[in-house]
């Protein structure tokens, strides 16, 4: 049993690892193994692997090529197990000797998978040394894969027992391909993606038995011969688990098992060309994507949505006007790559608010550069100021031919105002041509400025040397978008520096404001409150001037304020002018007010005419035809009535209180305080 045992374990683990050593034989059909190759071995020796034979408790004269398997007086024989062959077995010949005290067995098996199918005891009778030939045909064919194994049984079981001393030689096999069928090969064609996997695959399956046919599954299930019958490739579009058996002459072969693992395509990569800016991102900006593989469509976002397959199909580069979030994923069938996301900062065309300034602190800013010829450039630089400076040498203090633009964001002027235009100047070098100020208003911002059409500004004053110059303050009436740009030329013949700063823009603001309306005035005995409707203006309103008598009483941005310090019952006109931020000043509203009478609360005269409270009612005297109306101390209108006889009651229903009587005839006004009890 303990033989047995290991027997077992040899087959166990060595069928897989043998087949390999057999696989070359399929034409005839036959092994043959003299045991030439092994190495001299020493008795009794330990476990040997060699060519793919197990051997065990062996030894090896290579001059006479043969191997002798030992008897052992330890109860332990030797044997040989031949690697795994593939097809089933026929027939086993070898020759063999040996010598004995006596009558000794040895045993040749078929063992498939650790079992043993078929087996021959041989009783060995010839004499020492005489070689006797081994020649059995198995009465039923073995077929698939199987294994030949020569032991010497004769191993003794005691002092002076006797044992076989067995040599073998000459080993051959006859296998039968006819009854044996082996497992489809499956091949794939497509795209392997890098790291592993597919993108596209297309699977072949084939036997080795060109007549055989083949089934096969791909969803991992057993294939019988109701699966799918193989007839041509076929393609993949997912990981697909394959397999595949084999059948001929009812024999069915063992099953391959093969999984195609695809993998997504890799995220698009987004690459810019463009013109960068200075302090970054572009100026303009062509936005490319490609992805791997590349026959994988790209659909692309550029307003930072999460791309799908109804978005945009990439063809081409194209241009983004403005700052975009381009979001791009890539697919191929059924597979979808992760989002790539790329910000591409692209400042386009400017436009600036007014008032604008520009010192270039450390970059051009929003000023856009242009270099219609030559490779000098206007740059931002430091030199105790900050300005933009463009100098037509090159390093080596050599006049270039040059044609450079630096060119303003769009300004545009206030609804009645001109656009104001300022600048300082310097010329550290000079040996070419003057720099000159021009104007658009369709240059479109960026781009080659040739394309629109462009003025010279007038009036300008430019530095003569490398002292700062100011340029003076440039006027134009243009109420549309306008570009300004400083353009500089120069040749081969000479070349100057000229540096730029100090850079603003305004409105220049030549319509006054609107007058004030609606200007109220509210006596008490020693004040008079004013109010009144704000005035309108283009640009906005810097203050109210306020006049009384003819003299400046306040400056105030509010719309109301208070003259104090008055005499009661005394008249006083004002007047009230808006002021705009540009020093314009409207029209003056005027308004003429009495303080009121310090006497009792009930009533007072002015005059002969009288107004006081009265059982319930407002009694008036001499004030016929007068337009009479109530205010509250806040100035708000609570009753308005017109007097018609000298002596007239007339009823008001107001809560209890203080309130201000005003009595007007074409310029004959009076103001009573009025006290409402009840």
């Amino acid at each position: 049993m303990k033989n047995l045992y290991v027997l077992k374990y040899v087959f166990f683990f060595l069928m897989p690892a043998l087949c390999a050593g057999i696989e070359k034989v399929q034409a005839q059909c036959d092994y043959t193994d003299n045991f030439a190759s092994l190495p001299v071995l020493s008795w009794p020796s330990d476990t040997i692997r060699l060519d793919g034979w197990k051997v065990l408790w062996c030894s090896h004269t290579q001059n006479s090529i043969e191997l002798t398997l030992n008897g052992s007086q330890r109860a332990r024989a030797g044997y040989m197990a031949s690697p795994v062959f593939k097809y089933g077995c026929t027939h086993i010949k070898f020759s063999h000797k040996g010598t004995v005290t006596a009558q000794k067995k040895f045993r040749v098996s078929v063992m498939q998978n650790g079992t043993e199918v078929w087996f021959k005891d041989v009783t060995h009778t010839a004499a020492s040394g005489t070689y006797v030939t081994f020649s059995e045909a198995l009465t039923t064919p073995v077929t698939g894969k199987f294994q030949v194994v020569i032991k010497n049984t004769s191993a003794s079981t005691g002092a002076g027992g006797g044992y076989l001393v067995l040599v073998i030689k000459d080993l051959c096999i006859t296998a039968n391909p006819g009854n044996y069928t082996s497992a489809p090969g499956v091949s794939i064609t497509g795209q392997a993606a890098p790291g592993g996997g597919f993108w596209t695959a297309t699977a072949s399956l084939a036997c080795e038995q060109g007549s055989a046919a083949v089934y096969y599954t791909t969803d991992g299930a057993t294939p019988t011969d109701q699966s799918t019958l193989y007839a041509e490739a076929f393609d993949l579009t997912a990981t697909t688990h394959i397999k595949a058996i084999a059948i001929r002459n009812g024999i069915s072969s063992a099953v391959t098992d093969t999984t195609i693992t695809f993998v997504p395509p890799f995220a698009p990569t987004v690459s810019v060309t463009g013109q960068p800016k200075d302090g970054g991102g572009y100026w303009t900006a062509i936005a490319s994507l490609a992805c791997q593989p590349d026959n994988a469509e790209i659909r692309y976002t550029t307003d930072g949505s999460t791309p799908a397959s109804q978005s945009e199909l990439y063809s081409a580069p194209f241009p983004l006007p403005a700052t975009a979030t381009v979001k791009a994923i890539a697919i191929l069938g059924a597979l979808q790559s992760s989002v790539s996301e790329e910000v591409i900062t692209v400042a386009g065309a400017q436009t600036a608010a007014l008032p604008f300034t520009e010192s270039f602190a450390g970059s051009l800013g929003n000023w856009y550069p242009y270099s219609q010829t030559g490779d000098q450039v206007w740059t931002a630089k430091q030199d105790g100021n900050t300005f933009a400076e463009m100098d037509g040498a090159d390093e080596q203090i050599v006049a270039q031919d040059n044609e450079d633009w630096l060119i303003s964001p769009a300004f545009t002027a206030a609804e009645g105002c001109s656009l104001a235009f300022a600048f300082a100047s310097a010329q550290p070098f000079s040996s070419g041509d003057p720099v000159v100020l021009k104007y658009s208003s369709d240059y479109a911002g960026v781009g080659d400025p040739a394309v629109a059409a462009w003025d010279d500004a007038t009036g300008v004053t430019w530095a003569a040397g490398a002292a700062w110059t100011e340029s003076g303050e440039i006027l134009l009436a243009a109420t549309a978008p306008v570009r300004f740009a400083f353009v500089y030329t120069s040749s081969t013949g000479g070349a100057s520096v000229w540096q730029v700063s100090d850079i603003r823009a305004y409105n220049r603001d030549f319509t006054p404001p609107s007058a004030p309306s609606d200007l109220r005035a509210t006596p008490a005995e020693t004040g008079i409150d004013l109010s009144w409707t704000a005035s309108d203006d283009n640009l906005g309103i810097a203050s109210y001037a306020v006049y009384m008598n003819g003299d400046s009483l306040t400056h105030i941005a509010g719309t109301g304020c208070t003259a104090t310090g008055l005499t009661a019952g005394t008249e006083y006109t004002f007047s009230v002018t808006a002021v705009d931020e540009a020093g314009n000043r409207s029209d003056a509203a005027q308004v003429r007010a009495t303080t009121l009478q310090a006497t009792g609360v009930e009533g007072f005269e002015t005059g002969a005419a009288k107004a006081y409270w009265a059982r319930g009612a407002v009694r008036l005297l001499y004030l016929e035809g007068h337009v009479c109306r109530i205010y509250t101390t806040s100035g708000q209108l609570q009753e308005a009535f017109v007097a018609a006889s000298p002596d007239e009651t007339h009823p008001v229903s107001l809560p209890e209180g203080i309130y201000i009587l005003t009595a007007q005839k074409a310029n004959d006004r009076k103001t009573f305080k009025l006290k409402i009890e009840k």
